[in-house]
């Protein structure tokens, strides 16, 4: 029976701190929970999780796990996504009473490699995934085709890889008046706009979107992220808009304020914020590459300028009542697929069966 389950994490992101929530609901109150993290990337706020700060380097911080669960009789560690964590798991918990369960959320079969040495490094690194992969008790991946693509190269494990959706609360993504929020954030009422969220960078269609701000010069295009392309940092295109990236609340209304929200990342482990601004009952266009393609409701295009301009086109030309009933299919869509109700029992059980 597990008593104590410990998760970690090297480093931080919103969704993790969400996944932590959520796991607080749904695993039972007798069970203790533990989590260790570095003290720079502590931005947890929990309520039943003991938190625990681990300094120093990496190497310093897997010995410090060693210890942890050996001294504390953890019965079951758990990562909380980064897929260089996994070789951790197996000195962590070798010889120990404590099993471990992979959340493997990155897309290595997909990574675009340019260089020779890229491909060589991802090629060792898929073929030493096999050791944790062989002695965790599970794996775990939130898109299904990409888990499949896992079940086939681990084709002798396979019974171990389980596919199961991230959870996206409704209740925080939920569709507002467009008139009200883009008088609130001071954006044009009349105008189309366009709206794209995450790092601005090549892996993430930077490119892409750049020529499409300029092609598009009636359009207004909001991007909310970090500017790691160059090539931006040269424009002065008067229908671009680049915010910073702003608290969840404020989101929201970026997501109500925007007709279409496009999303032409190259690659993705599952990807959250189309499926955000879904549950906003705004229609997402997005690439059309592993763990976005299987999305129901949102308009598909190739990696290229020319085939997202033509569903860009598409979606524009609809009427103000087709796009009104894709928004409301949309959400309905992603509630079906992605909320609390629906997936609780099916994460717990991953955990603790």
């Amino acid at each position: 029976m597990i008593k104590r389950i410990c998760f970690f994490s090297t480093c931080f992101a919103i969704h993790k701190q969400v996944r932590m929530n959520y796991a607080e609901k749904y695993l039972p109150k007798k069970i203790q929970l533990f989590l260790l993290t570095p003290p720079k990337y502590n931005k947890y706020k929990l309520k039943r999780t003991e938190i625990i700060e681990v300094a120093g380097n990496k190497i310093n911080f897997i010995l410090k796990l060693r210890k942890f669960c050996k001294e504390n009789n953890i019965d079951l560690l758990v990562n909380l996504g980064t897929v260089n964590e996994t070789f951790g798991m197996v000195f962590a918990t070798s010889g120990l009473k404590t099993e471990y369960i992979i959340n493997f959320m990155g897309n290595i079969w997909d990574a675009p490699q340019k260089k020779l040495s890229e491909k060589i490094f991802l090629f060792i690194k898929k073929t030493f995934l096999t050791i944790p992969f062989i002695f965790a008790k599970r794996i775990i991946q939130p898109s299904s085709d990409i888990c499949n693509k896992t079940k086939k190269h681990f084709f002798f494990i396979k019974n171990k890889i389980k596919q199961s959706p991230l959870i996206i609360d409704e209740k925080l993504f939920f569709p507002k008046n467009e008139i009200k929020v883009r008088k609130k954030l001071k954006l044009p009422i009349k105008k189309d706009i366009v709206l794209s969220i995450g790092r601005i960078f090549y892996l993430k269609g930077s490119d892409i979107l750049l020529e499409l701000i300029k092609k598009n010069p009636e359009k207004l295009f909001v991007l909310i992220g970090e500017v790691m392309d160059s090539n931006y940092e040269r424009q002065k295109l008067a229908n671009l808009l680049i915010v910073s990236p702003v608290k969840v609340e404020k989101l929201v209304d970026y997501y109500n304020s925007a007709d279409l929200f496009i999303f032409p990342s190259r690659v993705e482990a599952y990807g959250l914020v189309h499926r955000e601004a879904m549950l906003c009952e705004t229609p997402a266009l997005v690439s059309d590459i592993p763990a976005l393609r299987l999305t129901k409701y949102a308009f598909k295009a190739k990696l290229t300028m020319g085939d997202m301009q033509k569903k860009i086109n598409k979606f524009f030309l609809m009427s103000k009542e087709e796009r009104k009933k894709l928004g409301e299919v949309s959400r309905k869509y992603i509630i079906e697929t992605n909320s609390y109700d629906i997936l609780k029992n099916d994460h717990k059980n991953l955990l603790l069966n």
